[in-house]
Protein backbone atom coordinates (compact mmCIF):
# COMPACT_ATOMS: atom_id res chain seq x y z
CA UNK A 1 0.00 0.00 0.00
CA UNK A 2 1.27 3.50 -0.84
CA UNK A 3 2.70 5.48 2.07
CA UNK A 4 0.75 8.60 2.98
CA UNK A 5 2.93 11.70 3.66
CA UNK A 6 2.89 12.87 7.28
CA UNK A 7 2.23 16.49 6.34
CA UNK A 8 -0.95 15.63 4.45
CA UNK A 9 -3.87 17.69 5.73
CA UNK A 10 -6.41 15.69 7.76
CA UNK A 11 -9.49 15.33 5.54
CA UNK A 12 -12.92 16.15 6.85
CA UNK A 13 -15.43 13.27 7.10
CA UNK A 14 -19.20 13.45 7.38
CA UNK A 15 -20.89 12.68 10.68
CA UNK A 16 -23.16 9.72 11.27
CA UNK A 17 -20.74 7.06 10.06
CA UNK A 18 -19.37 4.14 12.00
CA UNK A 19 -15.79 4.33 13.24
CA UNK A 20 -14.70 1.79 10.67
CA UNK A 21 -16.39 3.68 7.84
CA UNK A 22 -14.86 6.94 8.98
CA UNK A 23 -11.36 5.41 9.09
CA UNK A 24 -11.81 3.95 5.62
CA UNK A 25 -13.10 7.25 4.27
CA UNK A 26 -10.19 9.18 5.81
CA UNK A 27 -7.71 6.69 4.36
CA UNK A 28 -9.18 7.02 0.87
CA UNK A 29 -9.27 10.81 1.11
CA UNK A 30 -5.64 10.98 2.23
CA UNK A 31 -4.59 8.61 -0.53
CA UNK A 32 -6.38 10.72 -3.14
CA UNK A 33 -4.79 13.88 -1.74
CA UNK A 34 -1.33 12.29 -1.77
CA UNK A 35 -1.79 11.09 -5.35
CA UNK A 36 -2.77 14.60 -6.41
CA UNK A 37 0.34 16.06 -4.78
CA UNK A 38 2.59 13.52 -6.52
CA UNK A 39 0.95 14.36 -9.83
CA UNK A 40 1.65 18.05 -9.24
CA UNK A 41 5.29 17.28 -8.44
CA UNK A 42 5.70 15.28 -11.64
CA UNK A 43 4.06 18.01 -13.68
CA UNK A 44 6.42 20.58 -12.16
CA UNK A 45 9.44 18.40 -13.00
CA UNK A 46 8.27 17.99 -16.60
CA UNK A 47 7.69 21.72 -16.92
CA UNK A 48 11.15 22.57 -15.54
CA UNK A 49 12.72 19.99 -17.86
CA UNK A 50 10.93 21.52 -20.84
CA UNK A 51 12.14 25.01 -19.88
CA UNK A 52 15.70 23.68 -19.56
CA UNK A 53 15.52 22.15 -23.04
CA UNK A 54 14.27 25.44 -24.48
CA UNK A 55 17.13 27.34 -22.86
CA UNK A 56 19.71 24.79 -24.07
CA UNK A 57 18.32 24.93 -27.61
CA UNK A 58 18.48 28.72 -27.54
CA UNK A 59 22.11 28.68 -26.43
CA UNK A 60 23.07 26.22 -29.19
CA UNK A 61 21.23 28.34 -31.78
CA UNK A 62 22.98 31.54 -30.69
CA UNK A 63 26.40 29.87 -30.78
CA UNK A 64 25.77 28.51 -34.26
CA UNK A 65 24.39 31.84 -35.47
CA UNK A 66 27.40 33.69 -34.05
CA UNK A 67 29.84 31.31 -35.72
CA UNK A 68 28.02 31.67 -39.03
CA UNK A 69 28.04 35.46 -39.09
CA UNK A 70 31.56 35.80 -37.67
CA UNK A 71 33.03 33.47 -40.29
CA UNK A 72 36.24 35.08 -41.56
CA UNK A 73 36.40 36.07 -45.19
CA UNK A 74 39.77 35.39 -46.78
CA UNK A 75 41.60 37.72 -49.10
CA UNK A 76 40.47 40.87 -50.87
CA UNK A 77 37.56 41.36 -53.22
CA UNK A 78 37.83 43.31 -56.49
CA UNK A 79 35.20 44.90 -58.75
CA UNK A 80 33.90 42.56 -61.42
CA UNK A 81 35.51 43.40 -64.77
CA UNK A 82 33.03 41.42 -66.78
CA UNK A 83 33.00 38.13 -68.67
CA UNK A 84 33.91 39.13 -72.22
CA UNK A 85 35.46 36.47 -74.43
CA UNK A 86 38.48 37.47 -76.47
CA UNK A 87 40.61 35.71 -79.06
CA UNK A 88 43.94 34.21 -78.02
CA UNK A 89 46.57 36.96 -78.19
CA UNK A 90 44.01 39.77 -78.44
CA UNK A 91 44.71 43.00 -76.54
CA UNK A 92 42.52 44.00 -73.59
CA UNK A 93 42.42 46.53 -70.75
CA UNK A 94 44.54 46.10 -67.63
CA UNK A 95 43.23 43.74 -64.97
CA UNK A 96 42.51 45.29 -61.57
CA UNK A 97 44.31 42.62 -59.53
CA UNK A 98 47.36 40.38 -59.67
CA UNK A 99 46.52 37.62 -60.41
CA UNK A 100 43.33 38.72 -62.18
CA UNK A 101 40.04 37.52 -60.73
CA UNK A 102 37.58 38.49 -63.48
CA UNK A 103 37.46 40.13 -66.88
CA UNK A 104 38.52 39.36 -70.43
CA UNK A 105 39.24 35.70 -71.08
CA UNK A 106 39.63 33.04 -73.73
CA UNK A 107 36.66 31.04 -74.92
CA UNK A 108 38.12 27.70 -73.82
CA UNK A 109 38.96 27.01 -70.14
CA UNK A 110 41.81 24.75 -69.05
CA UNK A 111 41.28 21.23 -67.80
CA UNK A 112 41.14 21.03 -64.01
CA UNK A 113 44.22 19.72 -62.26
CA UNK A 114 47.88 20.32 -61.42
CA UNK A 115 50.25 21.87 -63.96
CA UNK A 116 54.03 22.09 -64.03
CA UNK A 117 54.01 24.80 -66.69
CA UNK A 118 52.39 28.23 -66.53
CA UNK A 119 49.07 28.73 -68.30
CA UNK A 120 47.77 32.03 -69.74
CA UNK A 121 45.90 34.20 -67.23
CA UNK A 122 43.21 34.77 -69.86
CA UNK A 123 42.51 31.05 -70.01
CA UNK A 124 42.34 30.53 -66.25
CA UNK A 125 39.90 33.42 -65.77
CA UNK A 126 37.44 31.28 -67.72
CA UNK A 127 37.97 28.56 -65.11
CA UNK A 128 37.19 31.08 -62.38
CA UNK A 129 33.98 31.95 -64.21
CA UNK A 130 32.98 28.29 -63.89
CA UNK A 131 33.51 28.35 -60.13
CA UNK A 132 37.11 27.20 -60.03
CA UNK A 133 39.83 28.12 -57.56
CA UNK A 134 43.17 29.05 -59.10
CA UNK A 135 46.19 28.29 -56.93
CA UNK A 136 49.44 29.78 -58.19
CA UNK A 137 52.93 30.01 -56.72
CA UNK A 138 56.14 31.74 -57.68
CA UNK A 139 58.54 29.41 -59.51
CA UNK A 140 61.16 30.01 -56.79
CA UNK A 141 58.89 28.62 -54.07
CA UNK A 142 60.49 25.86 -51.96
CA UNK A 143 59.96 22.38 -53.38
CA UNK A 144 58.15 21.15 -50.26
CA UNK A 145 55.61 23.98 -50.54
CA UNK A 146 55.01 23.25 -54.23
CA UNK A 147 54.55 19.58 -53.39
CA UNK A 148 52.03 20.41 -50.68
CA UNK A 149 50.04 22.75 -52.96
CA UNK A 150 49.95 20.07 -55.64
CA UNK A 151 48.80 17.55 -53.06
CA UNK A 152 45.95 19.85 -51.97
CA UNK A 153 44.89 20.58 -55.55
CA UNK A 154 45.17 16.93 -56.53
CA UNK A 155 42.63 16.05 -53.87
CA UNK A 156 39.88 17.57 -56.03
CA UNK A 157 38.76 16.02 -59.28
CA UNK A 158 37.40 19.36 -60.50
CA UNK A 159 37.19 23.09 -59.84
CA UNK A 160 40.84 23.52 -58.74
CA UNK A 161 43.94 24.40 -60.78
CA UNK A 162 47.48 24.57 -59.39
CA UNK A 163 50.29 26.10 -61.44
CA UNK A 164 53.50 28.16 -61.25
CA UNK A 165 53.14 31.85 -62.13
CA UNK A 166 56.13 34.14 -62.60
CA UNK A 167 54.09 37.37 -62.34
CA UNK A 168 52.98 36.68 -58.77
CA UNK A 169 53.92 39.43 -56.32
CA UNK A 170 53.46 37.01 -53.41
CA UNK A 171 54.75 33.53 -52.77
CA UNK A 172 51.29 32.02 -53.15
CA UNK A 173 48.09 33.47 -54.62
CA UNK A 174 44.66 31.89 -54.28
CA UNK A 175 41.97 33.22 -56.60
CA UNK A 176 38.24 32.73 -57.01
CA UNK A 177 35.90 34.93 -59.03
CA UNK A 178 36.35 38.50 -57.73
CA UNK A 179 38.59 37.50 -54.81
CA UNK A 180 42.38 37.19 -54.32
CA UNK A 181 44.11 35.84 -51.21
CA UNK A 182 47.90 36.26 -51.06
CA UNK A 183 50.32 34.43 -48.78
CA UNK A 184 54.04 35.02 -48.34
CA UNK A 185 54.25 32.29 -45.72
CA UNK A 186 52.69 28.92 -46.49
CA UNK A 187 49.68 28.19 -44.29
CA UNK A 188 48.16 24.84 -45.20
CA UNK A 189 45.04 25.39 -43.12
CA UNK A 190 44.29 28.71 -44.84
CA UNK A 191 44.91 27.26 -48.30
CA UNK A 192 42.53 24.39 -47.63
CA UNK A 193 39.97 26.74 -46.11
CA UNK A 194 40.04 29.05 -49.14
CA UNK A 195 39.63 26.19 -51.60
CA UNK A 196 36.79 24.65 -49.62
CA UNK A 197 35.01 27.96 -49.04
CA UNK A 198 35.25 29.54 -52.50
CA UNK A 199 34.94 26.62 -54.91
CA UNK A 200 31.77 26.84 -57.00
CA UNK A 201 31.45 30.59 -56.37
CA UNK A 202 31.73 31.69 -59.99
CA UNK A 203 28.98 33.47 -61.93
CA UNK A 204 28.48 30.53 -64.30
CA UNK A 205 27.65 27.21 -62.65
CA UNK A 206 29.13 24.19 -64.39
CA UNK A 207 28.51 20.77 -62.76
CA UNK A 208 31.62 18.87 -61.75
Amino acid sequence: MQDIPENTKEPEVPQGLTRKERRQLKREAKLAQSTGQERKKRSKKYFLGFIFLLIAAGVVYQIGRSNFFSSEELGQTYPDQGREHIAIGAAHSVYNSNPPSSGWHHGQPANWGVYKEELPDEQLIHNLEHGGVWVSYRPDAPAQIIQKLEEIGGGYRAKVIVEPRAANDSLIALVSWGRVFKLDIFDEAKVREFVKKYRNQGPEFIPE
